[in-house]
C-alpha cells in the first residue's frame, strides 16, 4: 500500500530527525509569510507542511503563528534553518514530531 509505505518513511525522517515542527511568530503584515519561506529555503530546507495561523494566534492581533514542517539533512541543518529564521527577526520554537 503507497500510503503505508509513505507514513512510514515520514515517521523515519522524524525519528532520524530529519522532520522538524517548526512554529514562527511573524508579524501580521505583507510579505512576511514570504519572508520565512524564502530564509528556510535560502537554507536549503524543504518545507513539507505549512498552516498559517492569524485569527487563533497564541500572540496579539498584530502577529500570526507559522506552524511548518521541514524536512532537513540532519540536527545541525535543523540548527542552521533556526539560526537563520532567528536572525531574520522570527522567533522560533522547536516541537518534536516524535520521542
Amino acid at each position: 500500500d503507497v500510503r503505508l509505505l509513505a507514513s512510514t518513511l515520514l515517521r523515519g525522517l522524524a525519528r532520524d530527525g530529519r522532520l522538524v515542527a517548526l512554529s514562527v511568530s511573524v508579524p501580521d503584515a505583507v510579505g512576511s509569510l514570504s519572508a520565512i519561506t524564502a530564509s528556510i529555503a535560502a537554507s536549503e530546507g524543504n518545507i513539507v507542511e505549512i498552516r498559517h495561523d492569524r485569527l487563533f494566534a497564541r500572540e496579539s492581533s498584530r502577529r500570526a503563528t507559522v506552524e511548518l514542517v521541514v524536512e532537513a539533512q540532519d540536527a545541525e541543518h535543523v540548527a542552521r534553518i533556526v539560526r537563520a529564521l532567528t536572525a531574520a527577526g522570527y522567533p522560533v520554537s522547536e516541537n518534536p514530531l516524535h520521542r
